[in-house]
């Protein structure tokens, strides 16, 4: 038995149909169907009761399958565990982070990292938070700096564990001549939210976790402002607004990188919690354990 016939049975004991099962497998229906056909012959039972549409799960296949996902789990977990060894031995730290937070905060942690760890190397994963937690989940990276906002719809795996690193408030961004500037320099208070609806927008790719956190803002305050750019990069929709092209919302920790450009605080401003990502059965090891200690330190100062 390959681990291979035993991914065909769990997958096909979760669609109990041939042909949805093959499809996910990225194989035909005819050579998933000979699979089975070939596993059932050697066990000598049945595994599936394939005259009903869907298929039926016999009480020996059953206890089967509860096997076949066992061995397949341990596994997966055996792979992980291997490879977070070698990463170890090869004293290697991947992490998960974008690159504007490399610049702002990994440049900061980097020298004191090498002075105590000058054997270890760090490389980045680029890429979006949901990339970073399915890479960690997969250990095919040790950790992710990824923010979460508890109340937005954020799928939250079981098998990660967050370590807080500090709080996040996304602030606006604009020309300082422009007129929400000088609302906020008049008033010196936040910006009502509703003052945002007829302004142009300089907005990050759909696919960022900022942006999706913005709209679903907006769209529950019944704003609906302007698109005039999307942009994938937030040093750049910042230099944007920066110059009168538009306003764009971005964590306020950019702002001493840009200082031609006015920040504006919100009403009922977005405020995220900012997390270390790892892996439930993980133990950190003392480079790690100082990484995550020195951003914490970034954050309390922040």
């Amino acid at each position: 038995m390959t681990i291979a016939q035993m991914t065909y049975i769990v997958a096909l004991s979760e669609d109990l149909n041939i042909s949805h099962a093959a499809e996910r497998l990225y194989i035909t229906p005819s050579a998933l169907s000979q699979s089975l056909a070939k596993i059932e012959t050697e066990l000598g039972y049945s595994i599936f009761l394939r005259s009903s549409n869907p298929f039926i799960i016999t009480p020996e296949g059953r206890q089967f399958i509860d096997c076949c996902q066992k061995i397949l789990d341990l596994y997966e977990h055996s792979k992980i565990s291997i490879e977070s060894n070698l990463r170890s031995r090869r004293k290697q730290i991947t992490l998960g982070m974008s690159t504007e937070r490399t610049s702002l905060l990994l440049s900061q942690c980097y020298s004191g990292f090498k002075q105590s760890f000058p054997d270890y190397t760090l490389i980045q994963e680029e890429g979006f938070a949901s990339t970073h937690a399915a890479l960690v989940e997969e250990g095919l990276i040790d950790l992710a700096l990824t923010p979460l906002l508890p109340s937005f719809n954020t799928v939250v795996r079981s098998s990660l564990q967050y370590e807080h690193i500090g709080f996040e408030e996304l602030v606006l961004y604009c020309s300082k001549d422009s007129s929400l500037s000088q609302y906020y320099q008049e008033t010196l208070t936040p910006l009502p939210w509703d003052m945002l609806t007829n302004q142009y927008f300089i907005h990050q790719g759909k696919n960022k976790y900022t942006r999706q956190i913005i709209d679903y803002y907006l769209e529950n305050k019944n704003i609906y402002p302007t698109t005039v750019m999307e942009l994938n990069n937030t040093d750049i929709c910042i230099q944007f607004a920066e110059v009168g092209s538009g306003i764009t919302i971005a964590p306020k920790f950019f702002a001493h990188k840009h200082p031609d450009a006015e920040q504006v605080p919100m009403e009922d401003p977005i405020i995220w919690s900012v997390n270390l990502l790892y892996r439930k059965s993980k133990h950190f090891s003392p480079p790690e354990k100082y990484l995550c200690q020195c951003l914490k330190d970034l954050y309390g100062t922040a």
